[in-house]
């Protein structure tokens, strides 16, 4: 069986599947804040295998996809 990455996870999944440095540069935010958000229970979801940390990409995007965009947020303030 072929293997992606170092940590063993099979080719067939690793191709989504981004350790947090990787992850990071997907985001607008360090490697560092990802850490911290996962010790809050923030940030977006995440794999904990065999001891190593993994994000996968669709998750990333859903994450960002989420969010508020600047402009008015729906529902808060406009006319009365």
């Amino acid at each position: 069986m072929a293997y992606g990455y170092d940590e063993g996870v099979s080719t067939q999944t690793s191709s989504s599947l981004l350790p947090d440095v990787k992850a990071a540069q997907h985001l607008p935010f360090s490697v560092y804040t990802l850490r911290s958000w996962r010790r809050a229970g923030r940030g977006p979801a995440y794999l904990k295998i065999s001891g190593r940390i993994f994000y996968r990409l669709e998750d990333i995007e859903a994450w960002l996809a989420s969010r508020p965009r600047g402009g008015e947020v729906p529902g808060v303030g406009g006319p009365a």
